[in-house]
């Protein structure tokens, strides 16, 4: 179910659940944005480093993260021990240092089926925040 969405200039995040839980129980939590916050330096990746941070250091919950990558040669596996899931993307023809996923491979789908999250973050400009979607709603 849908909980909560928020619109930020041209970005959307939504917050989509699979199960109840209250503050005190183990979760497991997907973060899907774009771009990468490990390789790529704006207001809305250092959000996102803040939110893993958080969830790492202040919870004992699974976390998991879906993003895309091209321009970086060797891009991080993980992050604060939080494994990344690097989708196929594209990067915008008048800015190169910037990505937008294409997930044309269906591996958004494909880790999201596997890990069974109890809880979906999906911060995206791009078509990320459909296949986050349709994973909240199986």
């Amino acid at each position: 179910r849908i909980v909560a969405a928020v619109k930020s200039l041209t970005y959307l995040v939504f917050f989509f659940t699979t199960a109840a839980a209250d503050a005190t129980s183990h979760m497991k939590i997907c973060v899907i944005t774009e771009p990468c916050p490990a390789t790529y330096i704006s207001g809305l990746t250092a959000r996102i480093q803040i939110l893993l941070k958080h969830l790492v250091e202040e919870s004992d919950n699974d976390v998991e993260i879906i993003t895309a990558e091209v321009v970086h040669p060797n891009p991080p596996s993980e992050w604060h021990g939080v494994p990344f899931h690097y989708t196929a993307c594209i990067p915008l023809p008048n800015y190169p240092l910037f990505t937008l996923a294409v997930d044309y491979s269906a591996k958004l789908w494909r880790v999201i089926w596997k890990m069974r999250p109890d809880l979906i973050h999906c911060t995206s400009p791009g078509v990320l925040v459909l296949p986050a979607i349709l994973c909240a709603r199986v």
